[in-house]
C-alpha cells in the first residue's frame, strides 16, 4: 500500500506537459503529390520536442472535385508512417495525433505528406493528447468519428502500425466515446470485399465490452490474421445510438505477473 501511495503521490505533484503551437512547417501553398521530390518535407529535428499525444494541424485548403486524400510516408511512397491512417477529408484543417511509434519513425526517416485535392499552408505541432495517453503500447490515438446508423465509418490504419512479433501482447484495445456499450466493431484485412471476405472478427469476438473501451483477445487466428496483413487493417465502427468518436487503439501488454499491482484508466 506504501508503494501505491508514493507512486500516486508523484504522479500527481507532476506538472502537466505543454507545448505551445508552433508551426514546424510553412508555405504560400503546395498541392499534395504522390510525387516524392514535389510534395511538403518535413526534417526530423522539427519533431525534437514531440511526445506521444501530440498532434500535427495541418492547414490550407482542399481542391478539384475529386478524392481530398493524404497520409504520412517515407521518401518511398508505398512505406508509410508507423501509426497513420488513410485520410480521406472534407475540409481542412485537420489535427492528427502522434503515437510514440509514429515519433520514433518520423526521428529516423524524416515525413513526407503524400496525396491528392489538398493544399498545404503550414504545419503546426501542438500538445494535443500529451501527457494523458492510456496504459499499452498506442498503434493509433486521435478523435475518429463513428456516426449513428447501419452505415458506420471505417478507419484504414497502415499494416505499418502493427509489430511484427505480437507474441507479448494479450488484446487489442479500442477507446471510444459512445458512453454506452452500443458501439460495434468489424476488423478487415486489407480491403472490403464481397460478403466480408477478408473480415476476420467482429464485435461478437470482443470482450470485455465496456462504456469506454472494448477488447479484442488476440487469440492466435486473429494474431495470424494481424501478422498477414499486406496493406492496412480496418477497423469498421457502427453505433445502435449516438454517433461517437473512436479515440485510441491499443495493444495490451500480457500480465507480467500474477501478483503485480497496476493502474488501469
Amino acid at each position: 500500500m506504501k508503494t501505491k501511495t508514493i507512486i500516486l503521490s508523484i504522479l500527481l505533484a507532476m506538472p502537466m506537459w505543454v507545448l505551445a503551437d508552433t508551426t514546424i512547417w510553412s508555405d504560400a501553398g503546395k498541392a499534395l503529390s504522390y510525387d516524392k521530390d514535389n510534395t511538403p518535407f518535413i526534417g526530423k529535428a522539427q519533431f525534437a520536442s514531440a511526445q506521444e499525444g501530440s498532434k500535427l494541424i495541418l492547414r490550407g485548403s482542399v481542391t478539384g472535385e475529386g478524392d481530398h486524400r493524404f497520409y504520412f510516408g517515407d521518401y518511398d511512397k508505398t512505406i508509410h508512417i508507423k501509426g497513420g491512417i488513410d485520410n480521406y477529408i472534407g475540409d481542412l484543417p485537420v489535427e492528427v495525433f502522434l503515437t510514440e511509434d509514429m515519433i520514433t519513425d518520423i526521428k529516423s526517416k524524416d515525413l513526407r505528406i503524400y496525396g491528392e485535392g489538398i493544399t498545404l499552408t503550414s504545419v503546426d505541432l501542438s500538445t494535443g493528447k500529451a501527457g494523458s495517453m492510456h496504459f499499452g503500447t498506442t498503434i493509433w490515438t486521435g478523435y475518429f468519428w463513428i456516426p449513428s446508423g447501419k452505415d458506420g465509418n471505417a478507419m484504414k490504419l497502415f499494416k505499418e502500425a502493427i509489430p511484427a512479433d505480437l507474441s507479448g501482447y494479450k488484446a487489442l484495445r479500442i477507446f471510444h466515446e459512445a458512453n454506452s456499450t452500443g458501439a460495434a466493431f468489424n476488423f478487415i484485412k486489407d480491403a472490403f470485399a464481397d460478403e466480408d471476405a477478408n473480415t476476420f472478427a467482429t464485435q461478437d469476438n470482443m470482450a470485455p465490452k465496456t462504456t469506454t473501451y472494448y477488447d479484442l483477445p488476440l487469440t492466435s487466428t486473429i494474431k495470424t490474421a494481424l501478422g498477414g496483413l499486406t496493406t492496412q487493417l480496418i477497423i469498421q465502427g457502427f453505433s445502435d445510438g449516438d454517433g461517437f468518436n473512436m479515440t485510441d487503439v491499443i495493444l495490451i501488454p500480457n500480465d507480467p505477473c500474477d501478483n503485480c499491482f497496476y493502474y488501469q484508466y
